[in-house]
């Protein structure tokens, strides 16, 4: 029997990691995308919008969703709100209830600190 090294479970399990970047910034998506790719060597989806999120989790379970909070259409609260209404129903996305998930605020407008 072939044991696998702590080195091969490591990278075994990060080829296998899956994360859903929602961004409406093409740039920024892709800049994250690119770093997730590059740090993790992970899979990386990538959603412009929350409805666009919605209907690709119903394809692919991602294992860690980095979502940004300034979205069109729907915000990033209101796409969590979603999912937990998907949750409740019996569906193949309960497995998507206990996926982390992480919210990104990104602006390049000035603010006026004091």
């Amino acid at each position: 029997m072939h044991h696998l090294s702590m080195v091969e479970k490591q990278a075994k399990m990060q080829a296998a990691t899956t994360i859903l970047v929602i961004e409406d910034d093409l740039h920024v998506g892709y800049m994250l995308a690119q770093a997730l790719k590059e740090e993790f060597s992970c899979k990386v989806i990538f959603a412009t919008d929350a409805l666009q999120a919605l209907k690709m989790i119903r394809l692919v379970l991602p294992d860690l969703i980095l979502l940004d909070y300034h979205l069109p259409q729907m915000d990033g609260l209101a796409f969590l709100a979603q999912m937990n209404v998907a949750c409740l129903k019996p569906s193949p996305l309960l497995a998507l209830c206990i996926c982390p998930f992480l919210i990104m605020c990104i602006t390049s407008y000035p603010y006026n600190v004091r």
